[in-house]
């Protein structure tokens, strides 16, 4: 069975994109409210009930609030898992966005450029020039108003290749990997109800020469790989400092591949097996942004959280079982809780926590297996905001460094890839 764990996580990383003060990746997380890997936990919730600029990835709509302004991620290991889409101190991501045409009726354009590559859990597509997985070329934003109505688009295109052409038979190949990446999204009721929808496809060329048939065969196809998520929340008329947030999210992830060989019996390049992986997630929550003061946000989320991922693989042969594998996670229930506190005009203090009540079942070789565990776990965040005019700065700060303090003082080692001042920066340039 493909590993489970790795299935969540590049699902997770792929789509995975108070108003007093704007936010990005590294303030959602600090929060803790946002992506969340520990133990497979499969919460999907981020980032949906705080407004800021980093909403736009998964609310498209949000573009029309939130513009001119030039944005970078630097992000290191968390726990030898990625965070968000970078590697081990990785200036991983930038882009910007711009607010375009009449003011009367503006329309907005921005992009980003990232090392994030894209890893499918079946096909195992690598360069020469890395390590594996195919890069990213671009994502676009594109927002403006239908009406008073505000929508937002985004595409993300990844895409990777390796060919050769001698005119030697036996040396040819061809193999890459392709994804594309659409969203979609509408706000209505001024602008308190959020809805978005993401679909995405992935394919792949996989030719290579044997010696039976003698030519240039595909050695697999892709099958199926088609993604599809629809969100939704509402942001409730406020009541007295509190703001209710109800949100929801249903995700159908696939990625399958057939793989061919040669059939001396029928003396005839076949199909072996097809195999398959289904990701279904479905999360339901309500947050609460509570108003402490006129400059502290304290943000609390609770929801469930399921996701069913099932491996199956058919074989041609009729004399060969066929194999499915199911694993089953539910958090009953998860809890997230954060703030961002203003503490100085340049300095606010943000800290979060999440926790969840965990159910996994795993069946595995058609219910022969049938294993049960319960767990809960529990993350917390660290973070610190630093502003300066229009340069905003977000960390989250390393806790060693907070017990330690600088190697001039402590004299411990903070050149690996777990210690030092923080995990991860987003850096935030607004302009006119």
């Amino acid at each position: 069975m493909k590993s489970l764990v790795t299935a969540l996580i590049v699902f997770g990383l792929l789509f995975g994109f108070s108003a007093a003060v704007l936010g990005s990746e590294t303030r959602v997380e600090t929060m803790g409210m946002g992506t969340f890997y520990a133990y497979n936990v499969p919460l999907q919730s981020f980032n949906s009930i705080i407004k800021d600029e980093y909403n736009i990835g998964m609310y498209p709509a949000s573009i029309n609030s939130f513009s001119n302004y030039f944005f970078a991620e630097i992000s290191r290991m968390n726990d030898a898992v990625p965070s968000g889409y970078g590697y081990p101190g990785t200036f991983y991501k930038a882009g910007a966005i711009f607010k375009l045409g009449p003011t009367e009726k503006p329309w907005y354009l921005g992009a980003h450029f990232s090392s994030m590559r894209y890893f499918h859990s079946l096909y195992g597509f690598g360069n020469y020039y890395w390590d594996g997985g195919a890069t990213h070329k671009l994502n676009l934003y594109y927002g403006r108003k239908l009406g008073d109505t505000p929508f937002g688009f985004t595409f993300g295109y990844y895409g990777s290749g390796n060919k050769n052409e001698d005119t030697t038979t036996a040396n040819k190949y061809e193999n890459s990997l392709t994804r594309y990446e659409f969203g979609t999204g509408l706000s209505f009721l001024e602008e308190k109800l959020d809805l978005a929808v993401q679909y995405a496809m992935t394919s792949w060329k996989d030719d290579a020469y044997y010696a039976a048939p003698d030519k240039v065969v595909e050695d697999t196809k892709p099958s199926g790989n088609m993604d599809l998520i629809l969100r939704a929340r509402y942001w409730m008329d406020p009541m007295g400092k509190y703001t209710l947030v109800p949100h929801f999210a249903f995700m159908m992830l696939n990625e399958g591949m057939e793989d061919y060989a040669w059939n001396a019996a029928n003396a005839a390049w076949e199909l072996v097996y097809e195999e398959k992986l289904k990701n279904t997630v479905f999360d339901l929550g309500i947050g609460v942004n509570y108003d402490a003061s006129e400059n502290v946000l304290v943000a609390t989320d609770v929801g469930f959280a399921m996701v069913n991922y099932k491996s199956e693989t058919d074989y041609s042969d009729p004399a060969v079982d066929d194999e499915e594998d199911k694993d089953n996670f539910r958090g009953l229930p998860y809890f997230r809780m954060g703030i961002d506190a203003y503490v100085l005009k340049w300095l606010d203090f943000r800290a979060g926590v999440v926790s969840a009540s965990v159910n996994y079942n795993l069946k595995e070789q058609n219910d022969t297996v049938d294993r049960t565990y319960s767990w809960t776990t529990t993350e917390t965040f660290l973070g610190a905001g630093l502003h300066w005019g229009s340069l905003m700065i977000d960390l989250s700060l390393d806790p060693e460094f907070i017990l330690e303090g600088p190697n001039f003082l402590s004299g411990q080692d903070t050149d690996d890839a777990y210690d030092g001042l923080a995990a991860k920066a987003s850096l935030t340039y607004w302009f006119e």
